[in-house]
């Protein structure tokens, strides 16, 4: 595997970075990296968390919910680290449950459930189609010189089965860690989803029925 550096074992530490020129090759480089000779210890695996329930009120009609759309560096199991402009690293030893954006995915479809009275769900192909389809391109999802996460999110509101969209949203949010650690770094993604998320929601509820008077 020419070009890449040894992967420490301190699940603390960024593996191997990527150079400015080969940046865009990111998805082809990553399972390249990933891969180890003779087995040995298998990645720490975490996962983020759906917003806790809560008494719910106010409307009540059925949400699909697309998994994000990413660039191939962050639709991955790896856990991503930037450490400058045109560098994107991984923690070595760690990795995501699922890929992110299907992990994301189900936090939302979960936070939604927690936390209104929709009947909410992942999009299907095939069966009675939701009242309003939720989809997103996910932008940033990757740890911020080591101290922290740094997230976006653009979200887009369309009516199931139209061509259209009703709303568009970017969300943002940055979460510091306690140290460089990686329990302390996924905490810190844990916050900045939640923040994106609770933002989400009330977006996603002000919109849809904004559109329900329009139409």
């Amino acid at each position: 595997m020419t070009g890449f550096k040894s992967v420490p074992s301190d699940p603390g530490r960024p593996a191997s970075a990527l150079t400015r020129r080969r940046i865009l090759q990111i998805g082809a480089l990553a399972p390249l990296a990933a891969c180890s000779i003779g087995g040995g210890t298998p990645p720490r695996k975490f996962s983020l968390r759906p917003q806790p329930a809560i008494e719910a009120a106010g409307p009540s009609w059925a949400l699909g919910i697309d998994p994000p759309k990413a660039l191939k560096g962050l639709d991955s199991e790896r856990i991503a680290y930037r450490a400058g402009l045109y560098d994107l690293q991984y923690y070595a030893d760690a990795d995501w449950v699922d890929l992110a954006p299907d992990m994301l995915q189900m936090v939302f479809v979960r936070s939604f459930q927690n936390r209104t009275r929709l009947a909410v769900s992942g999009r299907t192909v095939g069966g009675t189609p939701p009242d309003f389809l939720l989809t997103s391109l996910l932008q940033d999802f990757q740890a911020d010189a080591g101290k922290g996460a740094q997230i976006t999110l653009v979200a887009s509101l369309s009516p199931a089965g139209q061509r259209r969209v009703v709303r568009s949203k970017t969300f943002e949010a940055n979460a510091r860690a306690a140290d460089d650690r990686i329990d302390s770094v996924v905490a810190a993604f844990d916050e900045a989803t939640g923040r994106v998320t609770n933002d989400l929601i009330a977006w996603t509820l002000a919109m849809a029925e904004e559109e329900k008077r329009e139409t």
